[in-house]
């Protein structure tokens, strides 16, 4: 029996969206942060509160919770996640799971962007739905386009994962690429079920606005540079990011796979002996 996952998706996304009793609201909001253990010390309570699910789910975070690293070096955690995986794109080939794989030109597939990634790095960070949902810039940079490619809506969870093969590539993507002093990177935000959106906060886009144009996209608008730390985008309920790096541009440290990382905490180091 086939699942309609984007028929889900969509209504998940429109009864999300609904505006409903306070006291209806906040039942369910207790439910979900008992249900996925969410830290509820940390969630900054709008004033008035929530007014719909979507707006408890792309919540914002008290300031102070994330220690953003400051050396100008560091590579930190755009989001707060879990290290699926990590390390360098041997033979232009990337690991999902054990035992499944997928290319790099699946994951980027236009030419034009991934021939700056072979050889390089990189490194898949899932969100659970107890975690922040929103992404942000891992260094300084440039935004330099975007691409959008529309896709299946398969869940990302870890279980799918390591059963459906190449699921990050079948499924919705929006790349952001910005120039960094560690090259070329590109942030690909992965569309799952139930992800009625994936937003950018930097241009105030989101993946319904790309649904007639597949491929690379330049922006529409001159796009300030933007600094480590500041916001990228918003997941409209929960899925992954993967970073891809260029060749020899950067060291992951003190990573393993299954570690949960908070946003801020550093990832990965500028390789200085390839800086020019």
């Amino acid at each position: 029996m086939m699942i309609p996952v984007k028929l889900i998706s969509r209504l998940t996304g429109y009864f999300s969206r609904l505006k409903v009793q306070r006291l209806i609201l906040d039942s369910v909001i207790d439910y979900y942060c008992r249900r996925y253990k969410v830290d509820t010390g940390e969630i900054l309570v709008p004033q008035g509160g929530f007014r719909s699910f979507e707006d408890f789910f792309t919540r914002s975070i008290r300031p102070g919770i994330h220690k953003i690293d400051k050396n100008k070096n560091s590579i930190i955690s755009p989001v707060d996640g879990r290290i699926d995986q990590f390390g360098k794109i041997t033979a232009c080939t990337m690991i999902q799971s054990k035992g499944f794989y997928y290319l790099l030109s699946e994951l980027i597939p236009d030419d034009s962007m991934n021939r700056y990634f072979i050889d390089g790095y990189y490194i898949t960070l899932y969100l659970s739905p107890a975690d922040y949902h929103r992404i942000h810039f891992p260094v300084k940079g440039r935004v330099a386009g975007y691409s959008y490619y529309p896709g299946r809506k398969y869940s990302v969870r870890p279980y799918v994962a390591n059963r459906i093969n190449k699921v990050y590539c079948r499924n919705e993507k929006l790349i952001t690429y910005f120039v960094t002093d560690c090259g070329l990177m590109a942030v690909c935000k992965i569309g799952a079920m139930n992800v009625g959106n994936i937003q950018l906060s930097y241009d105030n886009l989101h993946a319904g606005v790309f649904k007639r144009k597949c491929g690379f996209i330049y922006p529409e608008k001159n796009i300030p540079a933007v600094e480590k730390g500041s916001e990228l985008g918003v997941f409209h309920m929960g899925s992954t990011v993967i970073l891809v790096f260029q060749k020899d541009s950067i060291q992951f440290e003190n990573l393993e796979t299954g570690k949960n990382v908070r946003l801020g905490d550093k990832i990965a180091r500028i390789n200085l002996l390839n800086k020019e």
